[in-house]
């Protein structure tokens, strides 16, 4: 589907907001939600938020040196949403959801985690690799007992 294509689907379907979301310096996916009417826009101006996501630490320390904090008076960077990943979200009524590429000072931000990841990508091809990546779910069932809780024994034909 082309990002045409999704912009109209996500019109046409009636959605009121869309959440723009960006991956932060550790890892963290935060977002915006803005009026599903203001996305065109937001696609050429981006959505302005703090440059500071991309120069803290897990305790919020600022980091030295990043470039993006003081040095800079802790500027604002923009969110771009990339129209190919915009989908409708299931599991919220009038909501879509799109992520976007950080951009600071006109270029893209470097120390993004997508941006990261698309320059690893771009090297795997030169070098004509694929990363295949997949989730390992796991979980444990646990049961109340008097002394606190145990886990149930795995039945026949459980992995």
């Amino acid at each position: 589907m082309t990002a045409e294509q999704r912009v109209a689907q996500v019109h046409d379907a009636g959605v009121e907001r869309v959440r723009i979301h960006f991956t932060d310096l550790i890892g963290v996916s935060r977002n915006k939600v803005v009026p599903a009417a203001l996305l065109d826009e937001l696609c050429e101006d981006g959505m302005n938020v703090s440059a500071g996501a991309f120069c803290v630490d897990h305790a919020g320390a600022v980091i030295d040196g990043t470039g993006l904090g003081p040095e800079v008076d802790f500027r604002d960077a923009q969110v771009v949403p990339d129209l190919g990943t915009l989908t409708l979200a299931p599991w919220e009524r009038g909501t879509a959801i799109v992520i976007g590429d950080v951009v600071f000072d006109g270029e893209p931000l470097a120390a993004s985690p997508r941006q990261l990841l698309k320059r690893a990508v771009a090297e795997l091809d030169r070098r004509s690799l694929r990363a295949e990546a997949g989730h390992e779910l796991e979980f444990y069932l646990l049961r109340r007992t008097e002394t606190g809780f145990e886990q149930y024994a795995k039945q026949p034909g459980m992995v």
